[in-house]
């Protein structure tokens, strides 16, 4: 079955974002920030998933280049 996964990019508050979809959702949350981030720093990449389906996956935009 073909399936869609979704990806959005925040100006700096995707961790609070994808918090919020994995609490409505459930499901396994993994979050990679950028390199030289501290750990509450913006988010280069994240993945949530339920087994082997991925739902959403997010990222903030680049330090220095939100929209």
């Amino acid at each position: 079955m073909n399936s869609t996964t979704t990806y959005i990019h925040f100006p700096g508050n995707c961790r609070a974002a994808i918090a919020f979809y994995r609490e409505c959702f459930g499901g396994e949350l993994e979050i990679q920030n950028y390199p030289g981030a501290n750990p509450e720093g913006r988010i280069m990449h994240s993945r949530l998933a339920h087994g082997d389906k991925t739902w959403l996956m997010a990222s903030d935009y680049p330090p220095g280049n939100d929209p």
